[in-house]
């Protein structure tokens, strides 16, 4: 038991999670949010993973996206699975960097992201990704396709998310790519945020 919580501590960390309060015993399954604790339950059995089937989390801001993907992702470190988060815009800028600095380093960090058992990629396209950027995205998914687990955190919805490429048909290459196996949860309701921590 010690060895397997070291195990899910050090994969934390890695994960960058480790700091995080987020939890699926935590999840609160009110009507208006739309939640079905049944594939949540699905979810926590980390079968999708070995399965390497997606999940897109799409919803208004403040309705518990990344909160979920966080909680999936503890679940996968306590599990056993090596998982990492990653701000999308932040990540397709520092693949724009390593490209710079070489097809080795760019290379070698592409492999690095394409055998990421559980891959969690927050904020999707809050910002129009550039004709370059979107060339990187593409290389990733495409790495991953079939073979490993992503979860997307998304305030667009995925049927509109070709719309926000510079290049529509590598915008629907990519959606396709994501959406032909994956469980969807289209969170709704008010923002969770004013719930939570509304002042006095």
């Amino acid at each position: 038991m010690r060895i397997k919580q070291a195990k899910a501590e050090r994969l934390l960390r890695q994960a960058s999670l480790f700091n995080t309060y987020a939890n699926v015993d935590l999840l609160e399954y009110i009507p208006e949010r739309n939640i079905d604790k049944a594939l949540i339950d699905r979810l926590c059995s980390c079968a999708y993973i070995d399965e390497a089937v997606n999940v897109i989390v799409t919803g208004a801001a403040g309705t518990g996206k990344s909160f979920i993907a966080r909680a999936l992702g503890v679940q996968a470190c306590n599990e056993g699975f090596r998982t990492r988060i990653f701000n999308l815009r932040a990540l397709l800028k520092e693949l724009e960097l390593r490209d710079k600095a070489g097809d080795d380093v760019y290379e070698k960090r592409l492999r690095y992201l394409s055998r990421i058992p559980r891959l969690i990629l927050d904020e999707w396209f809050a910002c129009s990704p550039t004709k370059t950027e979107l060339v990187f995205l593409h290389e990733l998914i495409d790495s991953r396709y079939g073979r490993h687990a992503t979860i997307v955190c998304s305030q667009m919805p995925s049927e509109n998310w070709a719309q926000y490429c510079p290049n529509k048909a590598l915008g629907e290459s990519i959606s396709g790519r994501i959406l032909a196996h994956c469980y969807c949860i289209r969170l709704e309701g008010e923002d969770m945020r004013k719930t939570h921590f509304e002042r006095p």
